[in-house]
């Protein structure tokens, strides 16, 4: 994580199935907070890579929103430019800079920082159910990536 006094926790909110071969987008939600909650968090601009598990690839989607736990509200805030995306390794892992602000006074971001990503199954990929993703916040890896899971239910064939 980036380096800032303030302790974050990064987990994975969904964690998709789907069956290889399918052409269908599968949401990955990953949320980022404080810890304790309510502490500001404005690091400034850094690297986001996500690493997809075993079996999927990235679409060059990221969308953003904010969640408060009490009372329970959502805030969207948007996408991030397409052109700020970075796919590579055959759609594997996706880069992009962007600021994961929280609790900024004046602000409407809120408790948790939701990212919401979008993978679809490679064709061919072999079932089962992988935890070998991975999503790091910070320059250099950051702290310890965050492990990133998916399942895949055998293979479609026409």
């Amino acid at each position: 994580m980036p380096t800032n006094a303030t302790k974050l926790k990064f987990r994975q909110e969904s964690a998709p199935v789907g069956n290889s071969g399918d052409g269908g987008s599968h949401p990955f939600m990953l949320s980022l907070r404080t810890d304790p909650l309510k502490q500001t968090f404005t690091p400034g601009e850094v690297l986001h890579t996500f690493k997809a598990p075993t079996g999927w690839k990235w679409v060059d989607y990221v969308g953003l929103s904010y969640y408060v736990e009490s009372p329970p509200m959502d805030h969207y805030v948007g996408l991030i430019d397409q052109g700020k995306l970075k796919l590579s390794e055959n759609d594997t892992v996706l880069t992009f800079r962007y600021e994961p602000h929280l609790n900024t006074a004046g602000q409407a971001d809120f408790d948790h920082l939701i990212y919401h990503l979008i993978a679809t199954a490679i064709d061919g990929a072999k079932a089962g159910t992988f935890s070998d993703g991975s999503a790091t916040i910070g320059e250099k890896g950051g702290a310890a990536p965050l492990p990133v899971t998916a399942t895949l239910y055998g293979i479609i064939t026409p």
